[in-house]
């Protein structure tokens, strides 16, 4: 662990065994190290760990979690969800909810992605194919193939130019056991319509030298915009 004292003061260092699994006996190698081997971590379980860093007149403590497994844990998926260009981004849900973006023509594509963890860093190359599950009726959209990288998994989409819902799922082969799988959802909008001007007036429509200012005031029409789920002013 790494600590410092803004006065400059010498730190001195304690570890201690906050909570472990009923039959565990780990032992701290050097409690009063900054830095420390622990051995007797011989059942599975949680185990947790205090530092209490002290100057002398302050102490500071915090704890470490170590998770201990009995054999190697299945691998889990993070989050699902979408790249797409600008102004969207990154639009990704929480683990395990189903991630719903919404966007508007002409943006008609995007990369899906979802995030794999797995403790023995295993390879999921081949593993993983995204497919398009439904596009609303007369929709030509297609996923490519799919790839392994940055401990994701993604593939792109293109051609969602029929407004409506777009439901993607990924399948990952995970052997003896059933596969891993998440969906999200694209809903396509219509492009904006453009502003309709509806009246254009001047304050006074006769003017006589030496006036030479007036004010022109613009009746407009507010749209509201499916992309940013907000009421926006369009000037034209």
């Amino acid at each position: 662990m790494g600590a410092n004292d803004p006065e400059l003061t010498t730190v001195t260092y304690q570890w201690t065994i906050v909570s472990k699994p009923s039959t565990a006996n780990p032992v701290i190698v050097s409690p009063h190290a900054a830095t420390t081997s622990v051995t007797g971590l011989t059942v599975a379980g949680t185990y947790v760990f205090g530092i209490s860093v002290s100057d002398g007149v302050n102490t500071t403590i915090k704890n470490v979690i170590l998770e201990v497994y009995g054999s190697n844990p299945q691998p889990v998926l993070g989050s699902a969800g979408f790249r797409i260009n600008t102004p969207y981004g990154l639009i990704f849900g929480n683990p395990g909810d189903t991630t719903h973006a919404n966007i508007e023509l002409p943006t008609s594509s995007a990369t899906l992605q979802v995030g794999i963890a797995d403790l023995a860093n295993s390879d999921f190359s081949g593993r993983g194919t995204w497919t398009l599950v439904s596009q609303p009726a007369g929709g030509v959209a297609t996923v490519g193939s799919t790839t392994y990288i940055y401990v994701s998994i993604r593939a792109n989409v293109t051609s969602m130019t029929v407004p409506g819902d777009y439901v993607f799922q990924v399948n990952i082969t995970n052997p003896g056991h059933p596969d891993l799988t998440a969906r999200i959802i694209c809903t396509i909008h219509p492009a904006s319509s453009a502003p309709i001007i509806h009246s254009i007036t001047p304050l006074v429509d006769t003017m006589t030298l030496p006036v030479s200012t007036t004010l022109i005031t613009e009746n407009i029409s507010t749209r509201y915009c499916k992309s940013s789920n907000r009421c926006c002013c369009c000037m034209g």
